[in-house]
């Protein structure tokens, strides 16, 4: 099994990204949450909370129900799927319009009264295999129910 850095995983999205703006037409990337079916519903208030604040890429969700799949995520009988629009969407709409674009690295932004202060840890994408949301987000470093009151 050959290694796959993060950043040719994410140059391989960002050339797929297909969506023109004006028309709202073409692929995007897309992260996806996967809860229990009885948490559904507090998960998509917590999402409400999210693009109240601010603090998302686009308006758009789509659920997906245990037993289906959809562009390669298959979600288990029992769960729900939440996807919502991916930050790389951009880079990948900047680059077909000519715009390059070198993603360099994930990290946690301190935020301080509603701004954004400082990186106090990152990863670069050409150093790990791992993506760094999920690095992040199984240390339990964010808090997104924090940034969304």
């Amino acid at each position: 099994m050959k290694l796959k850095f993060m950043s040719s995983r994410i140059g391989e999205v960002i050339y797929g990204i297909t969506l023109d703006p004006r028309s709202g037409e073409g692929t995007i990337a897309f992260n996806t949450s996967v809860v229990a079916e009885r948490d559904l519903e507090q998960a998509l208030g917590i999402f409400k909370r999210v693009y109240a604040a601010g603090l998302n890429v686009g308006p758009y969700v789509r659920i997906i129900e245990g037993g289906e799949s959809f562009h390669g995520v298959s979600i288990k009988r029992g769960f729900n799927g939440i996807l919502t629009i991916c930050s790389i969407t951009i880079d990948g709409v900047l680059l077909k319009a000519g715009i390059p674009v070198k993603p360099l690295c994930g990290g946690i932004v301190q935020v301080t009264e509603k701004m954004p202060v400082r990186f106090t840890d990152i990863l670069r994408y050409d150093s790990t295999t791992l993506d760094p949301l999920d690095v992040f987000m199984s240390q339990e470093l964010t808090s997104v129910l924090e940034m969304s009151s």
